[in-house]
């Protein structure tokens, strides 16, 4: 279960800092089996069942071409079998901080994808067709989630995987066990730059990422 926002921001932190040249075109498929084969919290033998990309597409941004990359990569999550699930941005209007200003200003705020991350938790557990669940995200919010999932399914594990700078000690003590994300696995974990679909057009990875 990715928060897709926290690990975008993640991301963009470690670039940023220096610490990778790349890493918005994640693998996250790859990488999520990656960390069950080599993590000795998964038992020899655990295979992923499915992974669930939640985020929202930024249509109040004035740049185009934020939308269409945002596209391309759903393309790309669909065709590397991987499961989005979109919120939405909502607009709120605030006040300005500032004692000598006063004035309102519209925001946007992404919404519903915590709530959508915590229903995927939940779903996964009911069906029982997993043993265990992992949040791919530092976010608070998602504190209640996983104690609460823990708390009604008592033999299942509720893991987090803790994306680069983004670390959250509320979310450790809450889990059955907790990982991080290096900022080096981004760089090291990219799909191609080209990917074909299966009708035969190819998905290239937009320019700048």
């Amino acid at each position: 279960m990715i928060d897709g926002f926290n690990v975008y921001y993640s991301v963009a932190t470690c670039i940023n800092n220096g610490n990778i040249q790349c890493g918005k075109w994640f693998d996250y498929r790859g990488y999520c089996e990656w960390v069950t084969a080599n993590n000795p919290n998964f038992p020899a033998g655990s295979t992923v069942h499915r992974v669930r990309l939640y985020s929202a597409i930024a249509h109040h941004d004035p740049d185009p071409s934020v939308v269409s990359r945002h596209l391309v990569l759903n393309q790309a999550m669909a065709a590397t079998n991987v499961e989005v699930t979109l919120g939405n941005f909502k607009r709120k209007r605030i006040r300005c901080k500032l004692p000598a200003c006063g004035g309102r200003f519209l925001k946007h705020e992404e919404k519903e994808t915590d709530i959508n991350v915590a229903m995927g938790v939940i779903e996964s557990l009911l069906l029982d067709d997993v043993d265990c669940v992992v949040v791919v995200s530092g976010d608070t919010d998602l504190v209640s989630a996983v104690r609460e999932a823990r708390r009604f399914f008592p033999s299942k594990q509720v893991g987090v995987l803790l994306p680069a700078y983004r670390q959250n000690n509320e979310l450790r003590r809450e889990a059955s066990f907790h990982m991080d994300i290096l900022p080096g696995h981004y760089e090291q974990h990219q799909l191609p730059p080209v990917i074909r679909l299966p009708d035969g057009m190819d998905l290239i990875k937009p320019a700048s990422w």
